[in-house]
């Protein structure tokens, strides 16, 4: 861990971490959701924004129609 800092108006960890490369890799994570909201590697930043918290319907989590499920463990033979 880094240090506290806000990112997008919330409260964030800033996290270092060095890939298998030797590369040093910046990962913010937000406080509340615990979600990755920026990340920068090299000079590239990424930002995660539009967060919008409340409860999502049950139909998002609905197959569209012309979808089927697949068991990837219990494949129909």
């Amino acid at each position: 861990m880094v240090g506290k800092e806000n990112v997008g108006g919330r409260s964030a960890t800033e996290w270092e971490l060095v890939n298998q490369h030797g590369v040093h890799v910046y990962l913010w994570t937000d406080d509340k959701l615990e979600v990755a909201v920026r990340w920068h590697i090299e000079n590239v930043t990424y930002d995660l924004t539009g967060i919008h918290e409340g409860a999502v319907p049950d139909e998002m989590f609905e197959l569209p129609p012309g979808y089927a499920k697949n068991d990837m463990l219990n494949p129909a033979r």
